[in-house]
């Protein structure tokens, strides 16, 4: 039986953050948050500056990369967990720091977000391959 406790996780994780972006400004907009309790810049660096857009894409990788991780044997999690730690800083800053709008040679932040989560479940099905590939040949695994 193998361990899908990490694969569980990020799968939940994913989920949480799909949903963040469907359901948590409907929900500040329902409560008034944005026009009555004077906290519209909260609610435009949230949602009109592509955060919630960006979380949302970044889920949907996770979701797809823990769904190939169900399939890969448990000693590949170690690995894929110290990859997606620095992809999750990387991301991070990446996306912070790019623009709203983009220019000629700066990609805008909705681009920069969807290439990197692309980027993210590529590197993750490589290496998930590659290590499972290298488990079953060294006989590891057995």
């Amino acid at each position: 039986m193998r361990n899908k406790k990490v694969p569980t996780v990020f799968a939940t994780i994913g989920v949480l953050g799909i949903l963040s972006q469907t359901m948590l400004e409907p929900l500040f907009k329902s409560l008034g948050v944005c026009e009555e309790k004077g906290l519209p810049q909260l609610c435009f660096n949230l949602f009109q500056r592509d955060f919630m857009q960006a979380i949302a894409l970044f889920s949907v990788a996770l979701l797809i990369s823990s769904g190939v991780l169900f399939l890969a044997k448990p000693q590949v999690n170690r690995v894929w967990l110290r990859m997606t730690f620095f992809a999750i800083i990387i991301y991070a800053l990446a996306v912070t720091v790019s623009p709203v709008t983009g220019g000629l040679l700066q990609p805008q932040r909705d681009i920069t977000s969807l290439w990197l989560s692309i980027l993210y479940v590529m590197i993750s099905a490589i290496l998930i391959t590659y290590k499972s590939w290298k488990i079953k040949t060294s006989g590891e695994g057995l």
